[in-house]
């Protein structure tokens, strides 16, 4: 963390003094910067930007200007500084922007682009940070400084930015390689036109352009190959035209080695003449390039010289003969590639040691593993780097192979047309020997060629298999290098001598997506999926039945880990995947893929068996299959591994006796620790104790005691392994487990230990818990269930300030985090945000780097490192007690309610100063009753709605007495008699339920007995709204009748806007509703009040696809076919135009107070959710910046909305004449419901008449007959 240090403050004081005092002289700078290396590191980049902005903005413009100019000039020496390079450059890019901050465009132009160019060349130099997005920000710095120094004001300095571009563009990573180049090549030729003109008096400058365009032009895709590299030679022959050793002796050197380098890029076209110039250039360069002066370059231009002897040599071989050309590694000629991003020299190097290894491969096809040893003396070449060389070398071999000079091949055919096929190497026989000698009436060049093609193609995949199971150097890069072998290979393939070979191809590389590291998880396994089913449209059951077993068992795997899609649809199609290969697959012919299979179906109908108990029979069928192979002797891990296994699925299955199958467990579980010993495998030791401690503590048979102690022994044992800095995520889980165990022996103390160290594990995995899949989705819930537990554990501790904090931080978790890390209004700067994402991406990228590699090996330094960033970035303070109290006045109450394991609880916070919390329990019946109230309560509302509506009294009633909302209300005015106002806060489904509308006892609600009822999601996110000012309602933006079939909503939406806001409306209206239309980004910028009058309904199944139909879109209907369950309801969503939550997330309500949803089931969240609690539409307006929502908890009227609306802007309007800007929204809405639960005909008809609501005759008369059949049309609660 920055630190302050006078030393360092007292150092920059100084060295900015003598700077000002020596006009930048760098023989008195460099000594003394020499001098005071300790004190350049990263903290002095913060402490100069903290002095400059805490010191710069007291000064006068003058004196400030100054200073600005000093901190400029030293930016410029420390860039060249010959210290620790990439703490130079943070300390340059730092002083660079803190002058910026001075000299600005507008007053200082000059100084502002010579800051400009500065900062850009700083940037391309930069070695922190992401590598990628160095080069754009140096581009828009050059680009800003082109605004000052145009042709026309400054030819030279212009010239300069046009240079500094075309290198800026030359080594660009983001964009098309091809246009970065067309681009670098067209700066270098603006520059070139001012520095010819000047090419006397600065010859460097231009000698420097001509070398970097040459150095463009070797690079280009565009074009002819051979006509850029013509090109590039002639440019540097014009240098050298001028340039001589005596004069500019490095230039001269650099143009000798970058020529060299071009001569061996055209040795495909003449390679003669090309190998002789290039060997002459290199070896001029080496009379500059000493290895005592430039040990580097040396070294380089050796590599280029040897590179160029292996050319020559195989040149030599290749005319022999063609046969043996075949039989040798003449295909590696077509390595000489495409110069790219990374440097000559680098590619140079690159390219002869992939040269090597093909060749080492093409040599030892039969045992390719022999390769590994000189893979693993270059790890350190093993880099993405080489997936460029690789990809460039696909186009080149094919060009080398289809350019080689015809008399290169007819000496080698005839030796090919006479030969036997015994005279052929074994293991070319049944390949080339089939394309070119047994098809002699093909015996042509052309022949030839495919079949040098083919060989290519196939050594090449088997670089890729090797790099698959490679187990040195970095997973990750040894996968990206395998699939671009596999699509290098296949686009050789793919023609019909090859497609066998193609398939086989397209499968590895559905494998190496599978495992792959880099990139998103999501995409990849969809990758592998394609790939897969592309090899099985050649692979099939008939033509070649034992490949496309395999490549079933495969695309099993991809499905098994699909995170895209439904997931029970993707565990369906991985064990039909499964059970097709084992139709082909038999423990005879291929028993350890038989056996494979079987224990990955065993895994499956373990996953499924969560939606069907009836899985867990059939997992432990394939289980006990796979052990025919897996035997204690043959595959000890293997074995050990399925024990585990079957052990998991005895301890969860409910079929027979529950003790009689925990005894299994145990039993399962104690064999597996015979081969998982804590010395060898010590990550699988752990788990099976953690596993054996979970079965203890959930067997009630026997000693009740003695088996929580034994459980408590063994999640004490699995700590030892299990550790916080080397397994957090598992340490959090065992610490749990060990919580419960000390819960049920009422070791409270024990447990309240246990328990925060688990949550304070799983706090430090923040970075890697959000919505997604389910891995992540497991990781959430374990934090809640923590929470719920601590919370318990609290409660009987009597450490309530200590209880109402867990319950906070537990409480729509998600919501706030976004809130605070989306926060779009300023507080939370851009450059963090875009920090704490990539901070996620480097957790995911690790983790899966992590899981690839074997036990023993894993160092989790890196991850925790990148965990302990993400939390320093981002702290959640959590919100305390004192601040909860803030919240509120001597005549507001917060009820806020916690559904705990085995009851409920309703916290009651006050601001009074002795018990200012105080908490009321219920009964674990009490508990078991709601959970059955509340899914009868969905069960009706999803499928039997006319009856939902029946029976919706009774039910509230039954609710009421259920939550003891009698005793509530009595006790609140028995112990807090001055209360007037309550804040509620529900709690997971009780978000659903209309908590203020319940009813009591004497007929009256919450709503009768206090002057004000309102909602929260938790007390931080209320913290968190009223930190935002917004406004009073000036602005109003409305969305009206989208679908045309709603008879009140434009009656609505008129009044209201003809009433309050009819100068400054933006309507949206009908066909006009387009979710195009509501989405453009200014259009909610500087409203106030947000109206939605349309219908909406909420999916369960998805959160993010929950939504208000709009134009284009149809009324959703429940089909007869839906399974009556909430998680399903959602699907009549389908192939409507929504705004979607994901869509809401992405608005900009900056200045928005109020968002009213005049619509169905908009206040909806999920209820089966622990770990995403209160997300739904509401929430993705809160985080979108409104700071209150109106919404609905189920179908509505729209005839009775439409009044309620009406009447609550009426309200809403007057409150605000009357009070003031701070009067409450939600004494409006309960005045205004109030006023139409109590509405009879002739008091509407009053209303009517006192404000014209210009009712057509159509909606008089559905009003009428409504009123007809029900005097007490407004009384019912739906």
């Amino acid at each position: 963390m920055p630190n302050y240090d006078e030393n360092q403050i007292q150092f920059l004081r100084q060295v900015l003094q003598e700077i000002s005092d020596t006009n930048t002289d760098p023989q008195v700078i460099y000594p003394l910067l020499q001098a005071n290396m300790d004190k350049l590191d990263d903290n002095f980049a913060y402490l100069l930007q903290m002095w400059a902005t805490t010191t710069l903005p007291t000064l006068s413009a003058n004196h400030a200007a100054n200073i600005a100019n000093v901190i400029y000039s030293f930016s410029n020496l420390i860039r060249d500084f010959p210290g620790d390079k990439a703490t130079n450059m943070e300390i340059a890019i730092t002083g660079y922007k803190v002058a910026l901050q001075v000299l600005k465009f507008d007053t200082f132009p000059q100084q502002w682009a010579d800051i400009q160019i500065g900062l850009g060349i700083a940037y391309e130099e930069r070695i922190h940070g992401d590598q990628r997005e160095k080069w754009e920000e140096a581009i828009v710095c050059y680009e800003n400084a082109g605004k000052v120094f145009t042709k026309k004001v400054s030819q030279r300095q212009w010239a300069e930015v046009q240079e500094n571009l075309g290198n800026a563009y030359k080594k660009r990573i983001s964009g098309h390689k091809e246009d970065n180049l067309e681009r670098a090549i067209s700066y270098h030729k603006n520059a070139l036109q001012v520095r010819s003109l000047t090419r006397k008096e600065s010859p460097r400058e231009w000698m420097a352009t001509q070398i970097n365009l040459a150095s463009a032009y070797l690079r280009r895709i565009q074009g002819e190959k051979f006509e850029n590299l013509e090109m590039a030679i002639r440019l540097y022959n014009e240098v050298l035209e001028t340039c001589t050793l005596d004069v500019s002796p490095d230039l001269w050197a650099l143009t000798q080695h970058q020529l060299g380098t071009a001569y061996i890029e055209r040795i495909t076209k003449n390679p003669t003449d090309s190998m002789k110039k290039a060997r002459h250039h290199l070896e001029n360069a080496l009379k500059v390039y000493t290895r005592e002066k430039f040990p580097r370059h040396h070294e380089r231009v050796l590599g280029g010289l040897s590179h160029l002897s292996t050319l020559e040599e195989q040149a030599t071989n290749i005319r022999k003969s063609a046969l043996e050309k075949v039989n040798k590694s003449a295909l590696v000629q077509g390595l000489v590639s495409s110069t790219s991003s990374i440097s000559l020299e680098s590619i140079a190097t690159q390219e002869e040691f992939l040269m090597q290894v093909l060749g080492a491969i093409r040599n030892n096809l039969l045992n390719t593993h022999a390769v590994y040893p000189l893979l693993q003396a270059n790890l350190d070449k093993l880099d993405i780097h080489l997936v460029e060389v690789l990809q460039n070398l696909a186009n080149s071999f094919v060009n080398f192979v289809n350019l080689k000079s015809k008399d290169w091949l007819e000496t080698g055919l005839e030796d090919i047309k006479s030969s036997t096929d015994e005279q052929l190497p074994a293991w070319i026989t049944d390949d080339i020997a089939k394309i070119v000698k047994r098809q002699r009436f093909a015996i042509t060049i052309e022949a030839f060629q495919v079949a040098e093609k083919w060989m290519h193609a196939l050594v090449i995949s088997e670089f890729g298999n090797l790099l698959q199971e490679f187990p040195f150097g970095s997973r990750a890069n040894n996968l990206e290098i395998s699939i671009a072998t596999y699509q290098i290979a296949g686009t050789i393939f793919i023609s019909e001598e090859f497609l066998q070979n193609w398939a086989a191809t397209q499968d590895n590389l559905g494998a190496a997506y599978l495992h792959r590291i880099l990139g998103d998880d999501a995409q990849n396994l969809e990758q592998a999926i394609t790939c897969h089913k592309l090899a099985l449209e050649i692979r099939t059951r008939e033509e070649f039945p034992q490949d496309w077993a395999i490549t079933q068992n495969n695309l099993g795997n991809a499905y098994k880990n699909r995170i895209l899609g439904d997931q029970i649809q993707n565990m369906k199609e991985a064990i039909k995947c499964y059970q097709q290969a084992l139709e082909v697959c038999s423990i005879e012919t291929q028993p350890v893929l038989w056996a494979a299979t079987q224990f990955n179906l065993g895994a499956l109908c373990n996953v499924m068996a969560k939606y069907d108990v009836i899985y867990y029979e059939e997992a432990i069928k394939y289980y006990q299959r796979a052990l025919q192979v897996y035997t204690s002797k043959a595959f000890p891990q293997d074995w050990a591994m399925t024990q585990s296994a079957l052990g998991e699925i005895y301890r969860k299955r409910t079929e027979g006796k529950r003790a009689q199958n925990l005894k299994k467990a145990i039993e399962y579980y104690t064999e597996a620790l015979k081969v998982r010993a804590y010395q060898t495998s010590p990550e699988q030791w752990a788990d099976t104790q953690n596993n054996l401690g979970a079965a203890y503590f959930d067997l009630l048979e026997g000693d009740r005691v003695q088996n929580l102690e034994k459980a408590i022994e063994y999640f004490t044992e699995a700590l030892k392994v299990r550790t916080f800095n080397a397994l957090p995520q598992e340490h959090a889980r065992t610490q749990f487990n060990l919580g419960r165990a000390y819960q049920e022996a009422h070791r409270w103390q024990e447990a309240y230990i246990a328990f925060e160290t688990a949550i304070d594990a799983v706090e430090f995995l923040r970075g890697e818990i959000s919505s997604g899949n389910e891995a992540k989705q497991k990781l959430a819930e374990d934090r809640n269930k923590s929470y719920q537990r601590m919370i318990e554990v609290c409660l009987e501790l009597g450490k309530l300030p200590e209880a109402v904090k867990y319950l906070e931080r537990s409480k729509a978790r998600n919501l706030m985090e976004m809130m605070a890390t989306g926060d779009r209004y300023g507080r939370i700067p851009e450059e963090k945000r875009q920090n704490l994402q990539q901070l996620r991406q480097a957790i995911a990228v690790e983790n899966r780097r992590l899981a690839d590699k074997e036990e023993k090996k894993r160092d989790y330094t890196n991850i925790n490192q990148l965990r302990q960033q993400f939390n320093e970035l981002n702290p959640f303070p959590g919100i305390d007690l004192a601040q909860i109290q803030a919240l509120l006045d001597e005549n507001t109450l917060i009820v806020e309610w916690h559904v705990g394991i085995d009851t409920f609880q309703v916290f009651f916070i006050s601001t009074r100063p002795r018990q200012p919390i105080q908490v009321r329990q219920s009964s674990r019946n009490d508990l078991e009753i709601l959970g059955k109230w509340i899914k009868d309560y969905l069960q009706a509302y999803y499928t039997k709605k006319n009856s939902w509506q029946d029976e919706l009294p009774n039910r509230l009633k039954q609710l009421a007495e259920i939550l003891h909302f009698d005793e509530l209300v009595t006790w609140i005015h028995e112990n807090h008699p001055q209360c007037k106002n309550l804040i509620l806060i529900p709690h997971r489904f009780l978000h659903l339920l209309p908590l203020h509308a319940l009813p009591l006892a004497d007929g009256q609600c919450l709503l009768d007995k206090f002057t004000t009822v309102r909602y929260a999601p938790s007390c931080q996110i209320l913290q968190q709204v009223k930190s935002r000012p917004r406004p009073n309602l000036r602005q109003w933006f409305a969305v009206q009748n989208p679908t045309n079939d709603l008879n009140f909503a434009e009656l609505e939406v008129g009044v209201i806007r003809q009433s309050h806001f009819k100068d400054s409306t933006e309507l949206l209206s009908n066909d006009q509703a387009t979710k195009v239309a509501v989405g453009e980004k200014q259009r909610l910028a500087q409203v106030q009040g947000v109206h939605f009058s349309c219908h909406g309904s909420f999916e369960l199944q998805s959160h993010l696809k929950f939504a208000l139909l709009l134009a284009n879109g149809e009324k959703p209907t429940l089909g007869d076919d839906l399974v009556p369950t909430p998680l399903e309801s959602a699907l009549v969503l389908a192939n409507n135009e929504k705004l979607t939550l994901k869509d809401i997330f992405e608005l900009n309500l900056a200045q928005t107070r109020l968002v009213v949803l005049s619509a169905c089931e908009t206040g909806m969240v999920d209820p089966t959710s622990t770990s995403d609690e209160y997300i739904g539409l509401p929430a993705g307006f809160l985080y979108a910046g409104a700071n209150s929502v109106v919404s609905s908890l189920w179908s509505v009227s729209d005839l009775s909305t439409a009044f309620l609306m009406i009447r609550f802007y009426d309200n809403l309007m007057q409150h605000w004449q009357t009070v003031g800007t701070q009067a409450s929204i939600a004494p409006a809405l309960q005045q205004a419901q109030h006023w139409l639960r109590d509405l009879t005909y002739d008091s509407l008809n009053q209303w009517l008449a006192e404000r014209p609501l210009y009712l057509t005759s159509d909606q008089k008369d559905d009003l009428r007959r409504h009123y007809r059949r029900d005097p007490t049309l407004f009384a019912k609660p739906y």
